[in-house]
């Protein structure tokens, strides 16, 4: 931060700082010494406090209260004003309290607009994006093996028993040009939407020239089943394949990814959830049939060879 206020200085007052630039060179070293991570140009300081401060006030309150006072809440006057328009209905009749769960879902939607902001950043490189991604407190995230794409998830603040997450995908060239993807649903095609969640892995997949990522997780679906998925894009985040397997615990036995032959080998058992050989066809099976299939990359997609 410090550096970036030096730099607008002597760009602003060239001669005037001329005569003291032995001395600005040393503040500088001394500064740069700092082990706080500096935001690049274009993203300040304010920027994470502000992303701090507006999730921080999005966690839930304890259950059974109706109504808090807003001096409870560190939220800004024109934040306040927008907060008055958009849940009018959640104050109490005096207007000094709202309902907690308003609060909870107005400033998280602030806070992604807040990150929004920060990815949309012309000068923020890959690299750059990496060094300040460990101070996002709250926030998960992956980076690709190349530092150009970048997967940020933060657990919803008013999930139910299903774990959720806000899904963030961003791809960044070198230059600072950057696809983002921000809403938690993606489109492989208008009629099969593609819903974004929290990721484990990303492998990098190289082909003639061209740049693919596979996206891996694994989530909570219920309170006794598990969510298990691969997600293909390309560096414009167009969904290229998708894999998405929902079952109780455990009858998932291998959901894999192998980079030596590029293949997606799943087994599993089908249950009262997943019923089918999804992979094979789709005639219900008796609970408990073993199902296995594999993905070869064919060097633009994923093709099932058995």
């Amino acid at each position: 931060m410090y550096r970036y206020v030096l730099f607008q200085l002597l760009k602003r007052y060239p001669g005037k700082f001329m005569t003291k630039l032995p001395l600005l060179f040393a503040l500088l070293l001394l500064v740069s010494c700092n082990s706080t991570p500096t935001p690049p140009i274009g993203i300040t300081d304010q920027h994470i406090q502000t992303l701090h401060r507006q999730f921080s006030n999005a966690t839930p309150p304890p259950k059974g209260i109706e109504f808090q006072a807003l001096s409870k809440f560190n939220i800004t006057q024109p934040e306040l004003e927008e907060l008055s328009t958009l849940y009018k209905d959640s104050f109490n009749d005096s207007k000094d309290s709202i309902d907690p769960y308003a609060v909870v879902e107005f400033m998280e939607v602030k806070g992604l607009e807040t990150l929004k902001l920060i990815l949309d950043q012309k000068e923020l490189t890959g690299e750059a994006l990496k060094k300040i991604l460990p101070q996002l407190d709250g926030f998960g995230w992956l980076a690709s093996d190349d530092n150009k794409l970048f997967h940020l998830y933060r657990e919803q603040a008013l999930a139910g028993s299903a774990i959720t997450y806000h899904s963030i995908l961003s791809y960044r060239d070198e230059k600072g040009n950057s696809v983002n993807y921000f809403p938690d649903v993606i489109s492989e095609n208008k009629d099969n939407p593609v819903e974004l969640k929290a990721f484990d892995a990303i492998f990098t997949i190289q082909n003639e020239g061209r740049t693919f990522y596979l996206l891996q997780g694994t989530g909570v679906g219920c309170n006794s089943c598990a969510s298990h998925y691969f997600l293909l894009v390309n560096h414009q985040l167009e969904v290229i394949f998708n894999q998405d397997l929902l079952a109780r615990f455990g009858n998932v036995s291998q959901f894999e990814y192998e980079k030596e032959s590029k293949t997606i080998n799943i087994n599993y058992t089908t249950d009262d959830l997943l019923e089918t050989c999804e992979c094979k066809e789709e005639k219900r099976l008796q609970e408990g049939s073993s199902c296995s299939c594999t993905y070869q990359f064919t060097g633009k997609t994923f093709e099932l060879v058995e």
